[in-house]
């Protein structure tokens, strides 16, 4: 597998970034069906690492908030599925990768 890319983006620990979701179904767009509800996950991994075996970190999660009864997906669509997270402020400088990850728990609107 050829891991090498022209496109880098480059983010400083601690600064914000914007990941987006959306998918084209029948030539409409959306973010993801309204009835694939669930959490939101954020990985990275340094590039040194290929991204294989067990290098990948959590820095972000956000899955059910019973105070506004919405889980992450639901926030998602609303924001037509941008999602802002920060990177952590004490990560080493460095070439990263950055995985998004949407659990789809299929009726759990009946949590």
């Amino acid at each position: 597998m050829d891991w090498s890319s022209e496109i880098a983006c480059p983010v400083a620990a601690g600064s914000q970034v914007s990941v987006e979701w959306n998918r084209n179904k029948q030539g409409t767009w959306e973010v993801i069906p309204v009835s694939h509800t669930g959490p939101c996950i954020v990985y990275m991994a340094t590039a040194e690492s290929k991204g294989e075996g067990n290098a990948w970190f959590k820095i972000f999660e956000e899955g059910y908030d019973s105070s506004s009864k919405k889980w992450c997906t639901d926030k998602l669509i609303a924001n037509k599925g941008k999602l802002d997270i920060t990177i952590p402020g004490d990560i080493k400088a460095g070439s990263y990768f950055l995985r998004t990850e949407i659990v789809a728990l299929h009726g759990a609107r009946r949590v």
